[in-house]
Parts: structure tokens; C-alpha cells; sequence
């Protein structure tokens, strides 16, 4: 293995870890590409500066990495497109708020690639459309990709033309699912499904430790979705995973009061799907004290429901640090609710984005005795004026480390807004003004 092949994969190996980047990138400057180094190294401080709380990026560098992105993205780019077998696309690039360059390509080619931290991270593939040419092999040892979003079609042989001992590199994997067979309503978990069972039968998943399941929108989204879960649940890959993402899967409910082979898992994002009674599904039955004892983060996303009873009671849920609630009705009543809970003792980031809280839910949350330990609260796109965004910003002062309130939903005086912004400066995002 050469010097750059090795430094590679210690990135790939290692897509947390920001030593291996900047590592390769003193390689580079040694070997005659100071550009690539360059942008490497201020990709890694932007991304630093962007996940912070309170973030704060430097326009500066966004601006040179943008420059240049626009001088060599063609030339870095080349080798993973030539494995594929299309020519490097046009694209419309800028830097994304996490310090990646966001590719968004002119043409839609069936591949299509996210430089992330400096490198080609992640790799887009319609799988069924692959020309006959495409080098897989030689793709993920161009570039440290980890990252895999397929999107998967009822055919198994163009499963199996991408799989092969290079997909050890992948750590995360999305699957898509389009056309691929619809199993029966009555008892999906009942129905084998051979792309699923091929997929997840992969010998070569070995590194896999993210998983996000998605499906088409739409009534039918379910049970494209449950035949790939029923598959993973069969699988000795649902063991290695500790990142778990549900889409359109819409037996939540039973996951969670059952996660046989899911002990590992740490990260769970779920949306149990767009009916009601799917919704209520998770409030019916009893969730696994293994998850309450393990899980550090959770996103849910569900129907307009009300009702928090399984987060906010029953044994605590030791180690969440992360909470999302996004997209569904928590309202007033439930942050209200959400304010009062004692089960949350490790709760370091909160996310209740879209969820029709108000100024009476706000300043509950505002004086809830937690929030003081909370490096940051986002509860942008809510119905929130003055008195509640005045009280909430009160928490600043008792240690509350980063508020984001921004595109409320009600009218925010100027004069708060910028008695606001000129006391609590980057701490306090309230978007742009109306």
C-alpha cells in the first residue's frame, strides 16, 4: 500500500478524528499540492468553528475555500468520476453551514459526491443505473469515502456488482428504496424480501456502524420500509450498529418496547410515519429500559400529537445528551410538560423546531431548572413574540450557553431584537429581521 493510500484510509477509518486530515495534509504540502492542503486544513478549523456553541465561522475562510474549490474541484474530483464512468459534472457549490462543500449539480448525473472536511466523504449511487464501466474498487480508493446513499431498485445483480470487499470502508449507509417490491400489509416482518436480505447479508459490511432506512413518501412508504427493517432485524449487521435511522418505518412503537440485537445502539432517529395512529403507536407501549440506560441522542419527528408522557416519565434516560423534537405538535402543553420533566438529567442539547410552542410553552422552558445545563436550545420556526423570546433569553444569564429563535412565527419588536443582539451578541440567533 503507498503513503497516500494509507493516510487515506486512516481518514476513512477514522471520520471523526481530525488528526488523519490534517495529517494528509502535511503529506500533500511534502508531495506538491499545497492547494489541496490548504483547503483541507481550512476546512477541518471552519467545521470546528460551525458545530461550536455559539457557532462562529470566518467568513474569510468560507471565501477562500470557495476560491479554491472553483480553481481544482474538477481535478479532485476527476479520479471518482472516472471510476464511475461520467465526467466530473457542473455544479453549483458554496460552503455549507457545517464547513462542507455543498455540491448541488446542474445536470443530476446518476453519482454524485459531498466534500466534506476536504474530502470526498460521502458517495451518492442510483444503483440500478451504474454504467457497465463503473469501477467501484477504484472510486473508494481514489477518496476516503465512508459514506454510502444508495438508491436501490428491485434488482438484486446490480446489488451485487457494487458489493465487494471495498464496502468494508463504509461506516454509514443510507438505503433508499424505490421500486423495490411491495410486501404484504398484513404481516410485512412475515415476507422475505431478496434485495433486503441480500443487502443486509453483505459479508463485506463489516465497518458499518450508521444506518439510516428511508422509503418513498406516500401510503405505500411503510412497507418498502418494513421489508428492509424486518431484514436488518435478521441480520448480524443490526449488532454492529450504534447510529439507527427510521424513515416511514411506521413500527416504532414495537421497536423500541423490543430492540432484540439493537444493544449497541446509541443514536436514534425515527419517524414512525404520517398517520395518527402509527404516532400513537410509540405512546401505547412500554420502551426498553436498555434505550432509556444507553441512548445519547434522539430525534423524533411524528403526526400532530400532543402527549410526552413516554420521555417525560417513567426511569430516567441516563445518558440522552441530545433531544429533537421536530416537525410534530408539542404545543404549549407539551412543553409545558417537557419543562417539568426530571428524567432528562444529561440533557445537553434541545431542539424543538416547528412544534407550535408559543410564548406561554417558551416560558416554561425558560424556566425550567435544566436549562441552565444546556449548551444550546433551537426553537426556530414557533409562534413566539416578545415575552416569550425576553424570557428565554433571561436563561442566557443563568447558563444557558446558545439560544437560536429564528424565523418565529409571531412579531418581535426591533427594539428586543436589538437590545437582545447587543447584550448576548453571538450567543442569541434571531435569524433575519422581518
Amino acid at each position: 500500500m503507498s503513503d497516500r493510500a494509507a493516510l487515506l484510509a486512516a481518514v476513512a477509518a477514522r471520520p471523526d478524528d481530525d488528526l488523519p486530515k490534517l495529517v494528509f495534509a502535511d503529506w500533500l504540502d511534502e508531495n506538491g499540492d499545497p492547494d489541496r492542503a490548504e483547503f483541507i486544513r481550512l476546512a477541518v478549523a471552519y467545521y470546528r468553528e460551525a458545530v461550536a456553541h455559539p457557532p462562529a465561522t470566518d467568513p474569510a475562510k468560507a471565501r477562500r475555500m470557495e476560491e479554491l474549490f472553483a480553481a481544482h474541484y474538477r481535478t479532485w474530483l476527476k479520479p471518482i468520476y472516472d471510476a464511475v464512468g461520467q465526467p466530473v459534472p457542473d455544479v453549483r457549490k458554496d460552503v455549507g453551514s457545517q464547513g462542507g462543500i455543498a455540491l448541488t449539480t446542474i445536470d443530476r448525473p446518476l453519482v454524485s459526491c459531498v466534500l466534506h472536511a476536504g474530502f470526498v466523504g460521502m458517495l451518492t449511487l442510483s444503483v440500478g443505473s451504474l454504467p457497465s464501466n463503473a469501477d467501484l474498487p477504484a472510486a473508494f480508493a481514489a477518496e476516503p469515502i465512508n459514506t454510502l446513499s444508495l438508491m436501490l431498485s428491485a434488482d438484486v445483480a446490480a446489488w451485487e456488482r457494487l458489493n465487494g470487499p471495498h464496502l468494508r470502508q463504509v461506516y454509514s449507509l443510507t438505503a433508499n428504496l424505490a421500486r423495490v417490491g411491495y410486501p404484504s400489509p398484513d404481516d410485512p416482518d412475515a415476507v422475505p424480501h431478496p434485495l433486503a436480505d441480500a443487502v443486509f447479508g453483505s459479508e463485506h459490511l463489516t465497518g458499518l456502524r450508521s444506518l439510516m432506512i428511508g422509503g418513498r413518501s406516500g401510503e405505500r412508504a411503510g412497507g418498502y420500509a418494513d421489508a428492509f427493517f424486518a431484514a436488518l432485524r435478521r441480520s448480524p449487521v443490526r449488532r454492529q450498529l450504534t447510529s439507527l435511522s427510521l424513515l416511514s418505518v411506521p413500527h416504532l412503537g414495537r421497536f423500541l418496547a423490543r430492540p432484540d440485537g439493537f444493544e449497541n445502539v446509541r443514536k436514534l432517529v425515527a419517524k414512525p410515519g404520517s398517520t395518527p395512529a402509527a404516532a400513537d403507536e410509540l405512546f401505547a407501549r412500554d420502551i426498553d429500559d436498555g434505550f432509556r440506560e444507553r441512548l445519547t441522542r434522539l430525534v423524533i419527528d411524528t403526526s400532530p400529537v400532543y402527549r410526552l408522557g413516554w420521555l417525560t416519565a417513567g426511569r430516567p434516560w441516563e445518558h440522552l445528551d441530545t433531544l429533537f423534537l421536530t416537525g410534530n405538535g408539542v404545543g404549549d402543553v407539551g412543553a409545558t410538560q417537557l419543562a417539568g420533566a426530571d428524567t432528562l438529567p444529561a440533557l445537553r442539547e434541545l431542539r424543538v423546531q416547528n412544534v407550535q410552542i408559543g410564548d406561554v410553552g417558551a416560558i416554561a422552558l425558560a424556566r425550567a431548572p435544566w436549562v441552565a445545563n444546556l449548551k444550546a436550545l433551537y426553537l426556530d420556526h414557533n409562534p413566539i413574540g416578545d415575552d416569550g423570546l425576553i424570557e428565554l433569553a433571561l436563561a442566557l444569564d443563568r447558563g444557558l450557553g446558545y439560544l437560536s429563535v429564528q424565523n418565529a412565527r409571531s412579531p418581535v419588536s426591533v427594539a428586543t431584537r436589538r437590545a437582545l443582539i447587543a447584550k448576548y451578541g453571538l450567543r442569541v440567533n434571531l435569524g433575519e429581521a422581518g
